[in-house]
């Protein structure tokens, strides 16, 4: 399931080389879109992307404005989310973060020098590029791993 809620907006599974474009659902969330979607608003696809998944920006990545710093919880440890990447921080693994609080935002990128951002704090209309899927899970751990949390 995406954080954009499944009741108020098409979706499907992101798949290898998908081409993607953050967007504004206007839902009260953003996440990304196939780049060939020129619907708007919450007439667009939104896409699913498996934790683990590994994603490329084309361009230098930029935050929506008026974010703060804050922290999450990331597989059982505490993070600081939030750090705007540096302009050369192109590649990020898709996570889910808060995994139990039902009311905030999980989806969230995890760049090499371990700073997380929110996908909800993506600007729109930036191209990105699935590079690599996770590996499918074959032990119940490496499920529950890639689970997608259920609400949102």
């Amino acid at each position: 399931m995406c954080d954009y809620s499944q009741e108020n907006v098409k979706f499907r599974t992101a798949t290898a080389l998908d081409k993607l474009m953050t967007h504004n659902f206007d839902t009260g969330t953003f996440g990304f879109r196939a780049s060939d979607d020129q619907a708007t608003g919450k007439d667009a696809t939104a896409l699913c992307i498996l934790p683990g998944t590994e994603i490329a920006f084309m361009n230098e990545i930029k935050l929506r404005p008026g974010f703060a710093l804050g922290s999450a919880e990331l597989d059982g440890r505490t993070v600081v989310i939030g750090v705007p990447p540096k302009p050369e921080d192109r590649t990020a693994t898709f996570v889910q973060v808060d995994k139990r609080c039902k009311t905030s935002h999980h989806d969230a990128l995890l760049f090499a020098n371990g700073n997380v951002v929110l996908l909800n704090s993506l600007d729109v209309d930036q191209e990105a590029l699935i590079v690599t899927l996770p590996a499918k899970p074959e032990t119940p751990a490496e499920h529950e791993e890639q689970r997608r949390v259920e609400y949102a």
